[in-house]
């Protein structure tokens, strides 16, 4: 079973995937990427690996060849850090719930996190991936328009119910009932 999540900036789409990652505890393995405030504003992110493991994503600070926005990007950590450990759990999905936070700009920087994803689209697995409201990459519009993927558009009124709503699909109980987006 596969769900992408979508919505508008800030409306939880990380908080979805970290309330899953909680509660499927070894079961799940991938990646979130957290903001990183300083002063109260937001200066860079912050790439977390379900087992704990993190690295610097993207910074106002650090230059890098790549941006993305007034955000340098660091694509080797996707390429050191998240691919390796997804391309692992992909030899033995049995029982492993993929978590993807976030099929982005700044992660499609990587060609082999793209390649990683092709292979997440096509695979019989468990997965749930966050995407844009925008199709901002061929792979954001395959994921959305694969037919694979159940399409969740999050907003204030569904967002604190759809990780139980996940859950219960995921263990096979009815907890997809009503409309997309719902």
């Amino acid at each position: 079973m596969k769900f992408a999540l979508t919505g508008r900036p800030g409306i939880g789409k990380t908080t979805v995937v970290k309330k899953l990652a909680e509660a499927l505890g070894s079961r799940a393995v991938g990646f979130w990427t957290q903001e990183l405030r300083r002063g109260g504003r937001r200066v860079g992110f912050e790439l977390v690996r379900t087992d704990g493991k993190r690295a610097l994503l993207a910074s106002v600070d650090r230059p890098s060849p790549y941006r993305v926005g007034r955000y340098f990007i660091y694509p080797e950590v996707l390429d050191s850090l998240a691919v390796p450990f997804l391309e692992e759990a992909l030899g033995e999905p049995e029982g492993k719930v993929f978590l993807i936070d976030e099929v982005g700009k700044m992660e499609l920087l990587s060609p082999s996190f793209v390649n990683l994803i092709e292979k997440l689209i096509d695979a019989e697995l468990d997965a749930v991936l966050t995407v844009p409201l925008k199709t901002v990459h061929p792979v954001v519009a395959r994921i959305k328009n694969s037919g694979k993927f159940k399409l969740i558009h999050l907003t204030e009124k569904n967002r604190d119910s759809v990780p139980e709503r996940i859950l219960k699909a995921l263990e096979g109980r009815d907890g997809e009932k009503g409309e997309e987006g719902s």
